[in-house]
């Protein structure tokens, strides 16, 4: 994708998650938004961060305390000190742990029942079956997969924000059973 689509298309989904957040998890003072930090193409979330800092919300990013275990979630201020982490990516240099009330998940492939594609570690489906969490997973439009059928270990997101939509994944599930949860 050209960086100019590319930074449109991330502009379009940050509008579309602010929007959601407003509207599902609003106010955002005093809940914990978990993100993430963008790797290999994914939709950058960030400049939302210091938003919904603003509006008294607080903001933690995911960390890998360990091979097939869950991601923990570390508090972390817009601006502060950020480490490598596992796998290439990047966390807070502190360790206060949280439990967030919104998870916002990058997605490889999505399909619009919630499954998602991830990098294949399975640290987000080990994470989400034991949160009782709002679930976004954010993807460009293209990695939409018609058809995304779940494995057995896979935990279905809640909604899917593209640069073209919202995908209300739960309603759909509801709406076409048969897809497990």
């Amino acid at each position: 994708m050209p960086d100019a689509v590319r930074r449109a298309a991330d502009a379009a989904i940050r509008a579309r998650l602010a929007g959601l957040l407003a509207a599902r998890a609003w106010p955002l003072a005093g809940r914990i938004i978990a993100a993430y930090w963008p790797m290999q193409g994914e939709p950058d979330p960030r400049p939302l961060f210091a938003d919904w800092v603003a509006a008294g919300a607080t903001l933690a990013l995911p960390v890998v305390v360990g091979r097939g275990e869950p991601l923990r979630f570390a508090r972390h201020a817009p601006g502060a000190l950020l480490r490598a982490g596992a796998h290439g990516t990047v966390e807070p240099a502190g360790g206060e742990w949280l439990a967030p009330d919104v998870v916002i998940v990058p997605c490889v492939g999505f399909g619009d029942a919630g499954w998602r594609l991830g990098y294949g570690g399975g640290y987000y489906d080990r994470t989400l079956a034991g949160l009782a969490a709002i679930t976004v997973g954010i993807a460009y439009e293209e990695g939409g997969l018609p058809g995304l059928r779940p494995e057995p270990h896979d935990v279905a997101l809640g909604f899917v924000v593209t640069q073209e939509r919202l995908v209300d994944c739960e309603r759909i599930r509801r709406v076409r059973p048969g897809g497990r949860r």
